[in-house]
């Protein structure tokens, strides 16, 4: 069973939000993982179609870190956002961000 649309869209709620308006990168991200346990505690598995764009959303969000010291491994607040921006297209393409 595919990921429900209205979850998806709950899920990357903070992520346009934060896209479009700006703001802390690092409450974004803290946001977005609340709100994934969230979904997933009332059962949603985040599968189907969109599953590969939301693991990569997934596998950004992980690998951000705000500190300026950071790591090889990890992306900056630039990385982020071109990151994020490219899944958030990629799940409109599939009319998973949709307003309907």
């Amino acid at each position: 069973m595919a990921a429900s649309k209205h979850n998806v869209k709950l899920l990357l709620a903070p992520v346009i939000e934060w896209i479009e308006r700006g703001g802390d990168a690092w409450e974004m991200n803290l946001a977005y993982w609340d709100t994934r346990r969230e979904l997933m505690d009332m059962g949603e598995m985040f599968d189907g179609p969109p599953a590969p764009l939301l693991s990569n959303i997934d596998t950004t969000m992980d690998s951000f870190s705000p500190d300026p010291g950071r790591g090889t491994h990890q992306i900056d607040e630039v990385q982020l956002r071109k990151e994020l921006t490219a899944a958030i297209e990629g799940l409109r393409r599939l009319s998973f961000l949709t307003e309907e």
